[in-house]
Parts: structure tokens; C-alpha cells; sequence
């Protein structure tokens, strides 16, 4: 043990686009979104059994606008922790599976009732790279 250092890091990544995803309007879903990529803008490379074995994990994840600033960070019982704004909150990815060529894929659901909902419908529509999911 002796002089170990720990090292603490945020992460975002972006997963590139809403490319190859299926809009339906009617029910407020995006279908076959793309959530994690094998290699990241950020030049790391992801695991693909690792990947695989983690893609549970993200159904019923909540999907935000933007990413959050440093007022979003809240010290609770002595933990850093991340409390967003209910404004931000976008959706939610639903029936997660695994795609052998994409990776985790999901549909994410979204807030009929957004204000960025039609620029969204637009974007997955016309311009699929507008938009995009990442980690934080």
C-alpha cells in the first residue's frame, strides 16, 4: 500500500449520432439509438466483452439535455453527487439489447411535451448527426 494515489477523472464520451435509428412520432420513441460505441472520440477503446456484459445497465437510464455544469454537482452526506434539472430531463432508454456490430442499443422515449421535441424529430428525421448521446 504505502504511497498509492488515487486518481479521480470525469468522464464524457460521445457516441456519434442518432445515425441508423427509427423515428416514431406517435409514440414518442426513437428506436435502434446507438448507446456506446467500441472506440470513443476521446481515442479509448472499449472492451467488447465488457461492453456486452454492461449493457443491462442501461435500461430505464434517464436521458438529459446538455450535460451538466457545476451547479448540478450537490455534496450529499459527504458524497459528490449529480442532481440534475427536471427541465433537462429528456427520456429514458428502454428495451436495451446487444447488436454484434453496433454494440448496446436501445430506444429512448421521449418527453412528448419537451420544448425540444420538435427539433429533435426534425434532427432524427433530416440530419441524424445534429444530435447525439454520450456518457457523463
Amino acid at each position: 500500500m504505502g504511497d498509492e494515489t488515487l486518481i479521480s477523472e470525469k468522464l464524457r464520451e460521445s457516441v456519434g449520432s442518432l445515425k441508423g435509428s427509427k423515428l416514431d412520432r406517435e409514440s414518442c420513441v426513437l428506436r435502434g439509438v446507438r448507446l456506446c460505441g467500441f472506440s470513443s472520440k476521446n481515442g479509448r477503446d472499449y472492451d467488447r466483452g465488457g461492453l456486452r456484459r454492461a449493457t443491462p445497465m442501461y435500461e430505464n437510464l434517464p436521458v438529459y439535455v446538455n450535460h451538466p455544469g457545476p451547479s448540478d454537482l450537490r455534496v450529499l452526506a459527504g458524497k459528490g453527487m449529480m442532481s440534475r434539472d427536471v427541465r433537462d430531463k429528456f427520456g429514458a432508454i428502454r428495451n436495451v439489447r446487444w447488436d454484434d456490430r453496433l454494440g448496446p442499443v436501445g430506444d429512448l422515449h421521449y418527453n412528448g411535451g419537451h420544448p425540444l421535441r420538435e427539433s429533435f424529430e426534425w434532427a432524427a428525421t433530416n440530419d441524424p448527426a445534429f444530435y447525439a448521446l454520450s456518457h457523463n
